[in-house]
């Protein structure tokens, strides 16, 4: 997983992207690559007021699913609080467990 670092993102950087009206995200992406191996990042991408994630804030998610047939699929978590992410951990460390990792 290839992560963008804080010290990558300059002042000025963070200034343009809000001169030009678009948020910073933090946007994790994973694509399936045609030898069958995930490629998967995380970093701070400027988004338009047209993407969903740009009204996404707090402790808000949203999950973006591009597929073939469907297109885009949006899903937002409005307010996220401790016992939603408590329970995405357990079951992320159950699935591990089972997968036997």
């Amino acid at each position: 997983v290839s992560i963008c670092r804080k010290q990558d993102i300059r002042p000025d950087d963070i200034e343009k992207v809000t001169y030009y009206g678009r948020r910073l995200r933090l946007v994790g992406e994973a694509r399936l690559v045609e030898d069958g191996t995930v490629r998967a990042q995380v970093s701070l991408e400027p988004v338009r007021s047209q993407d969903p994630m740009y009204w996404v804030s707090g402790t808000s998610s949203c999950l973006i699913l591009e597929t073939e047939l469907a297109g885009a699929v949006e899903i937002v978590e409005r307010d996220g609080q401790l016992t939603q992410t408590a329970y995405a951990v357990y079951a992320d460390l159950l699935s591990r467990r089972r997968a036997g990792a």
